[in-house]
């Protein structure tokens, strides 16, 4: 592992440019009850893959109680994971088979689970899932002090990163600004962490295989 740390005095907020997939919130289908949005309306949501034509639904809550993702498989429903619902039903699309079940719980903390359609296979629960590889379906999510790698095929943790601050996750969701990238088998870990009295530039380079 390579790593530099140096004050920064003079910053730019958004310095490093990290890909945002926007959660989809689906279309929905049809309203099973009369009540409002947000007060015990129960809803189906259809998700549609556009590349794959894969799709995935939802039934339940909109928001503020408990729902259902689901498929068709042979004609058939077959149930995912029931879970409970804050800010209505979303997904995001990882490629062409890996949809991510995603539930914010209150900014910046959320969690997900991760679908594979091609073994059928759910992960664990990963709180603050932060890249998705679609070249090797792994899930890097920020923790504590740093970063831990998921393998979703083999549904478990494989690596540890670990970064000398001790910052926590939340908090360098909330005050800093990050950056990973991927490239000839090296995770690049940037970030900047900002607060009124101190701003600090972190760097690290870690294996990744």
């Amino acid at each position: 592992m390579k790593k530099y740390i140096f004050i920064f005095l003079i910053f730019s907020y958004n310095l490093f440019a990290q890909d945002y997939i926007e959660p989809d919130r689906g279309v929905i289908i049809s309203s099973l009850n009369n009540e409002p949005f947000g007060l015990g309306r129960i809803v189906e949501v259809k998700f549609l893959n556009n590349e794959s034509g894969k799709e995935i639904y939802y039934t339940g809550n909109d928001s503020w109680g408990t729902g259902v993702f689901w498929i068709i498989k042979d004609e058939n429903r077959v149930d995912i994971i029931e879970t409970y619902i804050r800010y209505q039903p979303m997904i995001k699309w990882h490629g062409l088979y890996i949809v991510e079940i995603f539930i914010p719980t209150g900014s910046p903390n959320r969690h997900s689970y991760f679908y594979d359609f091609r073994n059928n296979t759910l992960s664990q629960q990963i709180n603050l899932p932060v890249y998705y590889d679609v070249n090797k379906d792994y899930v890097i999510a920020m923790v504590d002090d740093g970063l831990d790698l998921y393998d979703i095929k083999t549904n478990r943790k494989i690596k540890e990163y670990r970064c000398e601050e001790g910052f926590g996750a939340l908090y360098m969701l909330v005050f800093g600004d990050y950056n990973i990238r991927i490239t000839d088998n090296k995770l690049f870990f940037d970030f900047i962490i900002y607060t009124r009295d101190v701003n600090i530039i972190g760097n690290y380079i870690f294996e990744y295989n």
